[in-house]
């Protein structure tokens, strides 16, 4: 069981190819970092991981799947800027529902207070509205997550706590997990193993 990307091409229109024949995998339950500098295709790769963006050339695969185009993707992205995954009219319980139905201990563990639920994302702060887009993915039939620099607009001490919290429901569910980040300390301290983006051009 894993997620698998095979001979992957992709070039943005009229641009230099960001990916020739790329080539990697994340077995189920364990958790790879992928690290490099800024603008070397790291967010390009986990939309392409995500099925948000289609490659040139190549495929990926889930648990030996195609990834689907139109159903619910076992892969989801947690992207670094919270404020353009949600609908910025919809109350955050709303928000919810259009994933699935939380279970209240999952917000609970990722910090998620009850009254939040009848804010808008615009009454919230940028940690506050990344924990949904963190609960939201975490979908009964997810099987990967793609974490794009998910902590960033965090301060250390609730960084640490939420990826405490969110590995260990990782772990419990037996999700595979790419973590994008630029900060080596934390892909040190979390994953099983990195991939540079630079071996994958």
């Amino acid at each position: 069981m894993a997620l698998v990307i095979d001979g992957l091409g992709f070039a943005y229109p009229g641009g230099p190819p960001l990916f020739h024949d790329a080539s990697f995998r994340v077995e189920a339950g364990s958790v790879v970092g992928i690290t490099g500098p800024s603008g070397t295709g790291k967010s390009t790769l986990g939309a392409l991981l995500a099925g948000d963006i289609r490659p040139r050339l190549g495929g990926v695969t889930v648990d030996g799947a195609p990834l689907p185009r139109r159903a619910f993707r076992p892969v989801q992205l947690i992207h670094q800027h919270p404020e353009r995954a949600v609908n910025r009219t919809w109350r955050m319980s709303a928000v919810l529902r259009e994933s699935h139905a939380v279970p209240p201990e999952t917000l609970d563990r990722l910090g998620i207070k009850p009254e939040w639920a009848d804010r808008r994302p615009g009454e919230l702060s940028g940690g506050e509205l990344q924990r949904f887009c963190i609960a939201r993915a975490l979908h009964p039939a997810t099987r990967y997550l793609v974490a794009d620099e998910m902590t960033a607009m965090f301060d250390a001490i609730t960084q640490a706590a939420i990826w405490h919290r969110l590995l260990e429901i990782v772990r419990e569910r037996g999700l595979g997990m790419v973590v994008i980040s630029h900060e080596s300390a934390l892909l040190d301290r979390i994953c099983d193993e990195q991939v540079a983006v630079e071996t994958l051009r």
